[in-house]
């Protein structure tokens, strides 16, 4: 039962009693969640024999390390590169060092570059980039 029919169920039981109410409003939930579902397909809104929300979305594999270059799955090799750049120029830490960054805030930026780099590679490795 998904969560309209536990919340039509649970207004339904709940005004009857506790145990019998129980019971009842499990019944008229599911109930009421497979006339949801059909009312859906019929009015367009979901395919039949899909779940309720649509079909699951499949997910890159990758799509955390294009989030740590700040870029997209379809991104082109040239906007990955200049990405993966812009990335570097910003977190670098001799650049850092060298702007008189120190202690815990420049140990925080190798860190994220180290991030950034173990992303390139990965992304490199997924789309046969040298």
């Amino acid at each position: 039962m998904g969560w309209r029919g536990a919340v039509f169920g649970a207004m339904v039981g709940g005004s009857i009693g506790r145990s019998l109410g129980a019971i009842f409003g499990a019944a008229v939930g599911h109930w009421a969640e497979k006339r949801m579902d059909e009312f859906l397909v019929r009015s367009g809104f979901a395919k039949r024999g899909a779940p309720p929300g649509g079909a699951p979305k499949r997910r890159d594999p990758h799509a955390a390390a294009y989030a740590k270059l700040g870029t997209k799955p379809g991104a082109t090799e040239a906007e990955l590169r200049a990405a993966y750049r812009a990335m570097a120029k910003k977190y670098h830490p001799d650049t850092l060092r060298s702007g008189g960054m120190r202690g815990e805030s420049l140990k925080r930026a190798t860190e994220r570059m180290s991030e950034i780099n173990a992303a390139w590679a990965e992304i490199k490795a997924s789309r046969g980039m040298k």
